[in-house]
């Protein structure tokens, strides 16, 4: 009697799958996503039988031809059933209070200048959680990578850092009307789901997190975001201001944020998004996967001056994280900031001026655990770091002055008991600060 192959259906496909998985002398002739066509071998009689009897008990015995299964269909059953698996973990944040700057993405050295730039790059990452390894617990890792690929929560997935509302995950700061990629928000690492990404987290040794990817290019991929709200004092404040809650309405009250989104999109990737629930429209936006950062500013602590009144709260005092995957944020960790990593910005053609007192020196050769964390915010090749008088100055800035971190403004005020102003343009000509915290736990 000939039976056809779907009359077994997902039953049999799940005894060759079972087989095909955990016997290691199994042989499937298999293409990625395509088909897989049974052809078994065993390392004992035993396991052969046994096959044998249960394939019976289904009533394939008697089959006229090789049963082929569409692995298309078993992996888009797994991936549907998948969690979102992705865990990321920030461990520093720097600010840099530059102004007078202009936005345009060739105006000046993005990779010296920023306001907000995050970053993993001692003991946070990016990693696959637990539940993952769980719900593929003994599967090779190319099927892994498989489900993943197939899996809806997971794949086409990018994560990204902004500037967004508290009242609503959804809602991402920007400069003018709409968010400006590498500007308002900033996409990290690569696509995640893509095959060499999850190659590289599913090869991860346990509790290992991934912090940079080699793409092909000199200096491959960091897992690193920074923003840019450079053009003016006023704009720079008001970031400060929006991160700290003083903006007056819950819509103006923000935190920095770590979230993951689909591709080019600017959304914030929540569970309602692959629920079968369509009339859920508010639970996203006060529950996304992710982490935020909640920011206090102050004044530069400088020992024996007191700073006027009029000086900004342009340093990094105080960071809160929580996660964002309950509509009741929880604390996610523990951080530092302190006052010995609070940078003075210098002009390079100022470093003889009354009150710059900073020094054009390379790095030693063995560098400090605290010049280290600087290291990987402030980049060799863009800035000298004086560590005894804690300033920086810039190794490539412009002729012109739009690249220093003070645009046109030269009168800048290094005596910090000096009172320093800021014109109705936003320009301003008080000393800039570029200010780091780090992740302790």
């Amino acid at each position: 009697m000939a039976v056809s192959q779907w009359d077994v259906g997902a039953t049999a496909f799940a005894i060759f799958e079972r087989f095909a998985q955990n016997d290691p002398i199994s042989l499937m002739s298999k293409s990625r996503f395509g088909k897989v066509t049974l052809m078994l071998r065993f390392r004992t009689l035993s396991a052969s039988r046994a096959l044998l009897a249960t394939i019976a008990t289904v009533g394939l015995v008697g089959c006229t031809q090789p049963v082929d299964v569409d692995a298309d269909t078993v992996l888009t059953s797994k991936g549907k059933s998948l969690a979102f698996s992705y865990d990321t973990v920030i461990d520093q944040i720097s600010h840099m209070s530059c102004t007078n700057m202009p936005m345009a993405a060739s105006a000046y050295n993005k990779s010296a200048f920023y306001t907000y730039r995050v970053g993993a790059y001692s003991n946070g990452g990016l990693m696959l959680k637990d539940s993952f390894f769980e719900a593929l617990k003994n599967k090779k890792a190319e099927y892994m990578s498989d489900v993943l690929a197939a899996s809806p929560h997971n794949s086409n997935t990018i994560l990204q850092v902004a500037l967004r509302s508290r009242a609503n995950y959804q809602s991402i700061y920007a400069a003018s009307s709409s968010p400006v990629l590498d500007q308002d928000y900033a996409n990290m690492l690569s696509e995640l789901g893509a095959p060499g990404v999850s190659d590289s987290l599913i090869a991860l040794p346990v509790n290992g997190r991934l912090r940079f990817l080699r793409n092909g290019s000199v200096g491959g991929t960091r897992l690193e975001g920074s923003l840019y709200f450079t053009s003016n004092a006023t704009l720079t404040q008001a970031t400060r201001d929006f991160i700290q809650g003083r903006g007056g309405t819950s819509s103006n009250t923000g935190m920095l944020a770590v979230t993951y989104t689909n591709g080019s999109d600017t959304s914030a990737r929540s569970i309602v998004d692959f629920s079968d629930n369509d009339t859920d429209t508010t639970t996203n936006l006060k529950s996304v996967y992710g982490r935020g950062y909640i920011m206090t500013f102050a004044k530069p602590a400088v020992s024996g001056v007191t700073l006027p009144s009029s000086y900004p709260e342009n340093v990094i005092s105080l960071v809160q994280e929580q996660s964002l995957d309950s509509t009741t944020p929880s604390t996610a960790g523990n951080w530092s900031c302190p006052t010995t990593m609070q940078f003075r910005i210098v002009r390079a053609e100022d470093i003889n001026k009354s009150g710059a007192r900073c020094r054009k020196m390379p790095d030693p050769a063995l560098i400090s655990p605290e010049l280290r964390l600087v290291r990987n915010s402030l980049r060799t090749e863009d800035w000298y770091v004086d560590m005894d008088n804690r300033c920086i100055i810039p190794k490539k800035a412009g002729s012109d002055g739009r690249n220093g971190c003070y645009g046109t403004i030269t009168d800048i005020k290094y005596n910090l008991g000096d009172a320093c102003t800021t014109d109705s343009n936003g320009f301003s000509n008080c000393t800039q600060y570029a200010s780091i915290c780090y992740r302790t736990n």
